[in-house]
């Protein structure tokens, strides 16, 4: 695999690619070969789902394709409304039960079992029907968040170029340098600029740039380039619901990369790609990633969430 191949697959079917991802690149880097096994190779450990990220993958749905939005998405009402729903929780009450028992129209009591009981049921009939369910909070911030994107010129400059087929593009290609197959979902490409959607805590510049290196936002950046071949990139973040839930306002950026500092982010990807094919050809657990000789390196963990020290020359902030 020589050239790079640009593949019209779901996220579903990417993440089952047998490739080398920004996130496999940080599981390896951070936790070493047995973690990257158990997530990528055996898929015997699966990430924690949050509410931070159901709203993040809710918020990238909205941005990259608004009719899977519309309809893959259920907005459970503040209110029981549902008679179906009711029966189907009183049916579960015994005669001498004296557990409070929902009715039509009562405001949603998550402390109360019976409204729990409801929202479940809720819940598993819209997961059996393909959707996720969010509730009118966070659909109606899901909406101010892309208002938000929208509203920066900047930021519009990119997402307004959007179609049918330049986002949540998934980019497969052979590394060079150890043979291991390499992968890339962008959220959108808009000519030769990558570029991807974030939820944000950062308050400011400052704490934005720290979580570039925290996060390890600035390695996913260097790894998106490398496997695309694309000479750009651009960050759009918008303020995350645990922040505006504490009364932040929402807003969204667009950042800019800046080589310099892709050398490091870039040598440090390649230093752990060589420690996987290294680690695959000793032992062949990751016998589908490795179609070549590689060169081994020692696994190590430096780098991955240091605090190093930021300026504003790694990052430039546009305002709308």
């Amino acid at each position: 695999m020589t050239e790079r191949l640009w593949l019209d697959i779901s996220a579903t079917e990417y993440h089952d690619l047998p490739a080398v991802s920004s996130g496999g690149l940080k599981t390896y880097e951070k936790a070493g070969p047995l973690e990257y096994h158990a997530a990528y190779v055996a898929k015997t450990k699966v990430s924690e789902e949050t509410t931070a990220k159901r709203m993040g993958t809710a918020f990238h749905q909205a941005m990259e394709d608004p009719a899977t939005w519309e309809n893959g998405y259920v907005i459970l009402p503040s209110v029981i409304e549902s008679p179906l729903l009711v029966e189907r929780v009183v049916a579960t009450f015994s005669e001498t039960s004296k557990a409070k028992q929902p009715e039509l129209g009562e405001t949603l009591n998550m402390k109360l079992p019976s409204h729990r009981m409801y929202v479940d049921l809720f819940t598993g009939d819209a997961n059996a029907d393909g959707c996720e369910v969010l509730t009118v909070e966070q659909y109606e911030i899901i909406d101010l968040q892309i208002a938000s994107v929208y509203d920066n010129k900047d930021c519009r400059e990119f997402v307004g170029k959007k179609t049918s087929s330049n986002v949540e593009m998934a980019c497969v290609w052979e590394c060079p340098l150890t043979g291991l197959a390499v992968k890339a979902l962008v959220d959108l490409l808009v000519g030769d600029t990558v570029v991807d959607f974030k939820t944000t805590k950062a308050r400011n510049p400052y704490e934005w740039l720290r979580d570039v290196e925290k996060l390890g936002y600035g390695y996913q950046l260097a790894h998106y380039l490398y496997v695309t071949g694309k000479p750009e990139f651009r960050f759009i973040t918008v303020t995350s619901e645990e922040m505006l839930k504490t009364g932040s306002h929402c807003e969204a950026n667009l950042w800019h990369g800046v080589p310099a500092d892709l050398t490091r982010w870039h040598d440090k990807n390649i230093s752990t790609l060589h420690a996987i094919a290294s680690h695959a050809r000793l032992t062949g657990e990751f016998e589908d990633l490795v179609d070549g000789q590689g060169v081994p390196f020692a696994w190590h963990n430096e780098g991955w969430g240091e605090d190093n020290p930021l300026s504003f020359d790694y990052f430039s902030r546009s305002d709308g």
